[in-house]
């Protein structure tokens, strides 16, 4: 995520096949959940306890199964490890001034 200052709306998208996917993200050391049919989430938490400027931020996307346990699989860490391929990637919003009506 590269911003260009102060955000005052910032979310991730998840659009078509990512919808499903369960996903904890993390975003500078901050943690979200984004639940299986969840196509949006909302990163602004960070941005209001982390005030920014032009700057750039690593996102880091996990994917533990929805239900809670590790499918059985043929691979030797199968027990310890589930693999999960994104078929595209999440895509941000962001803005840096309200919008007002006029």
């Amino acid at each position: 995520l590269q911003t260009e200052g102060q955000p005052v709306f910032c979310e991730l998208l998840f659009p078509g096949e990512l919808t499903a996917l369960n996903l904890m993200i993390e975003l500078e050391g901050e943690w979200f959940y984004k639940a299986p049919g969840t196509d949006t989430v909302d990163l602004m938490p960070y941005f209001w306890k982390h005030p920014a400027g032009k700057k750039e931020y690593r996102v880091r996307l996990f994917a533990p199964p929805a239900d809670g346990t590790n499918p059985g699989c043929d691979t030797p860490d199968g027990s310890m490890n589930v693999y999960t391929v994104l078929p595209a990637l999440p895509s941000f919003r962001v803005r840096y001034a309200p919008v007002m009506d006029k």
